[in-house]
């Protein structure tokens, strides 16, 4: 009956270590750009203000090139939180002589996600450098990929709380029961 006690508490324990934190998106975009040389975009979502665990992840595929002005800018309400170009990119793969991929996280401090979403939006914008050409000269989609997520800690409701603690409760009960009777 002990083991079967340790079981039961294990498995509760683990039920609830399992639902405790998940990635909830907040904002996310996925942009072809072989339409035209030096793109820029710019949205507004709305969001909420008392997030923690703000991240962004970013991940570009373009004609960036060494020292010709060919770059990313990436910027929430004005605020320039990524300046990439080929060198300067936490990640990048050099795919063919005039193709980079571009990626990485950023994590946005609390107070800065305060103040970006203090009015209950986020303006999202982006911009490339005007020598970023439009067309791959060997057939890669192009894009501009971004996904804001926070990371959301489950609290379980009180009723959940209650009905194990009661299950848990009755089991303790019934091994002693079985004990007395042995």
């Amino acid at each position: 009956m002990k083991k079967f006690m340790k079981t039961a508490l294990v498995a509760s324990v683990l039920t609830m270590a399992a639902t405790s934190a998940n990635a909830a998106v907040i904002a996310f975009d996925n942009t072809l750009t072989n339409q035209n040389s030096a793109q820029s975009y710019s949205q507004t979502f709305s969001v909420g203000s008392n997030l923690t665990g703000v991240n962004l992840f970013l991940d570009t595929l373009d004609d960036y090139r060494v020292g010709s002005k060919e770059f990313l800018s990436f910027s929430i309400d004005g605020f320039e939180l990524a300046n990439w170009d080929v060198g300067l990119a936490p990640n990048e793969t050099k795919l063919d002589r005039n193709n980079y991929r571009f990626w990485g996280d950023i994590a946005i401090s609390q107070t800065d996600w305060n103040n970006f979403a203090s009015d209950g939006e986020i303006t999202v914008s982006w911009f490339q450098g005007s020598k970023v050409n439009c067309c791959s000269s060997n057939n890669f989609d192009q894009y501009v990929n971004f996904k804001l997520t926070d990371t959301v800690s489950a609290v379980p409701e009180p009723s959940a709380i209650a009905l194990m603690a009661g299950g848990l409760g009755l089991v303790g009960f019934m091994a002693a029961r079985r004990k007395k009777q042995a």
